[in-house]
């Protein structure tokens, strides 16, 4: 390495140094720390940049739609898609209730309440 470049590194260093001291912990750009949220909690990342709670109990969400809508998001972002299980875990990490059934069309289906898509 040429003088310069270790000049340059150990002003790096430094800034690196004084933004640590300052802000008493590492940061990360925020791209990263989504990066890697949507990988290593994905379903979680999923449902918290998807969904929201409504007050409103006539707001509901089909559980089917919700699968659906998950697997679009990881082919899109070329993420690993998790089990059904891995999903419905996650609800529960954000208090949300279980699925309930409900009859439409003739037909028996599960949907979560006071759930609304993010705009």
């Amino acid at each position: 390495m040429t003088k310069q470049g270790m000049e340059g590194l150990l002003v790096w260093s430094i800034e690196g140094l004084n933004r640590l001291l300052k802000n008493k912990s590492f940061t990360y750009p925020r791209d990263k720390k989504d990066k890697y949220l949507m990988y290593q909690e994905n379903t979680k990342y999923f449902i918290r940049t998807t969904y929201e709670r409504s007050d409103d109990l006539n707001n509901y969400i089909e559980v089917e739609s919700i699968r659906t809508d998950y697997i679009k998001w990881c082919k899109t972002n070329d993420i690993p898609i998790d089990s059904s299980e891995s999903l419905s875990r996650s609800f529960r990490y954000f208090k949300l209730p279980p699925p309930q059934p409900i009859s439409k069309d003739n037909k028996k289906i599960y949907v979560r309440f006071g759930l609304k898509k993010v705009k």
